[in-house]
């Protein structure tokens, strides 16, 4: 299943999961996560990302450091959300356990990860994280109130970030 399509430096990079029976009975069939690459949109190239097995794909972007993707845990375990970077070769460079599902974003030299956060005796709070490298992320919280409230989606509009969600409560 492909999730999402991106245009980096003039090559298309499409981002997606695949089912796979696991070598772990107990665990069943889980997803992997695959990038397809293309300069002319009809031949096509294919890798499987490292290390992601058990991950289901959410989004994908460009930005100064390469290509970026989100995958999230696919529900057997409790391992978070990962980015794996593309500068050389894809790498899984950052686990951000409190994250939420939103789309990441390249924005200038920045990769913008939007969502929510768990915030005790709140419930969720619409939340942003920004990195410049893939690795190290910095929470931002949204000026937002409202039970339940996360981002859910978001694009780069310009010189700015729309961010659009809505009370999951």
């Amino acid at each position: 299943e492909i999730v999402g399509v991106d245009l980096a430096n003039g090559e298309l990079v499409a981002f997606g999961d695949h089912n796979m029976v696991s070598q772990d009975k107990s665990v069943g069939e889980q997803q992997g996560l695959d990038v397809w690459r293309s300069m002319d949109g009809a031949t096509w190239t294919h890798e499987s990302l490292p290390g992601s097995d058990g991950y289901m794909a959410r989004s994908v972007t460009h930005w100064s450091g390469g290509v970026a993707v989100l995958g999230t845990d696919g529900g057997h375990s409790k391992r978070g959300i990962w980015v794996w970077t593309s500068a050389a070769g894809w790498k899984k460079t950052a686990d951000l356990p409190t994250a939420s599902t939103g789309p990441i974003l390249g924005f200038n030299e920045r990769l913008i990860l939007l969502g929510y956060d768990e915030v005790q005796n709140v419930g969720p709070v619409p939340a942003a994280w920004w990195s410049s490298d893939g690795r190290t992320w910095t929470r931002a919280v949204a000026p937002i109130k409202g039970v339940g409230v996360m981002f859910d989606g978001g694009f780069v509009a310009g010189d700015r970030i729309v961010a659009y969600g809505m009370s999951h409560v």
